[in-house]
C-alpha cells in the first residue's frame, strides 16, 4: 500500500508538472504568435514606405528628363543661333567677331559634355534606386538601414543632379545674352 500511495503520489507530481508545461508552452505559443503579427506589422509599414519612397524617385527620375530634355532644346537653339551667327559673320567677317563665334563653340561644347555628364549620372541613379528596390531585406533592423542608405544616396544624387541643371541653365542664359549681344554689334557693324 505504501509503494501505490508512494507512486500516486509521483504519478500526481508528473501530472502536474505535465499540466504546467502544457500552460507554459501555450503561453509562448501566443506569446509568440504576437510577437509574428508584430513582425509582421512592421514589415508591411517598411515595405509600404519602400514603394513609396521607390515611386517619389521615380517621379525625381521623371522631373530629371524633363528638364534634360529641356536642356536639350535649349542647346539646339544655341545651334541654331550660331549657324545665323556663322553666316552672318561669313558675309562680313571680323576678327572680334570670328574671335566671339570661335568662344561660343567653344562653350557650346563645354555644355554638350556637361549634358552627356548629366544623362550619364541620372542613368547611375535610375539604376541605383532599380537596385535597390529589389534587395528586399527580411531582417527589420535591416530594411531600416537599407531604406535609410538609398534614401542618402538618392538624396545626394538628385541635389548634385539639380545643382548641375542649375549651373547648366545660368550658363545657356549668358550664353544666349552673349549671342544676342554679338548680333546687336554684328548689325551695328553692317550698318
Amino acid at each position: 500500500e505504501q509503494t501505490i500511495a508512494e507512486q500516486d503520489s509521483s504519478l500526481n507530481s508528473l501530472l502536474s508538472k505535465l499540466n504546467k508545461t502544457s500552460s507554459d508552452l501555450q503561453k509562448q505559443k501566443q506569446i509568440t504568435a504576437v510577437k509574428i503579427k508584430e513582425f509582421d506589422n512592421i514589415r508591411a509599414q517598411l515595405e509600404e514606405k519602400h514603394e513609396g519612397r521607390v515611386k517619389g524617385l521615380q517621379d525625381e527620375i521623371e522631373e530629371l528628363r524633363s528638364l534634360l530634355s529641356k536642356l536639350g532644346k535649349e542647346l539646339l537653339n544655341i545651334k541654331s543661333e550660331l549657324e545665323i551667327q556663322r553666316e552672318e559673320n561669313s558675309r562680313s567677317p571680323t576678327t572680334a567677331m570670328k574671335n566671339l563665334v570661335e568662344r561660343l563653340k567653344n562653350q557650346l561644347a563645354l555644355k554638350e559634355k556637361q549634358q552627356k555628364a548629366l544623362s550619364k549620372a541620372l542613368l547611375e541613379l535610375r539604376a541605383e534606386m532599380t537596385a535597390a528596390a529589389e534587395q528586399q531585406i527580411i531582417s527589420v533592423a535591416s530594411q531600416k538601414e537599407a531604406h535609410m542608405n538609398v534614401q542618402q544616396i538618392v538624396d545626394k544624387h538628385t541635389k548634385e543632379l539639380r545643382s548641375q541643371i542649375e549651373d547648366l541653365n545660368d550658363q545657356l542664359l549668358k550664353l544666349k545674352d552673349a549671342l544676342k549681344l554679338s548680333k546687336n554689334k554684328e548689325s551695328s557693324l553692317l550698318d
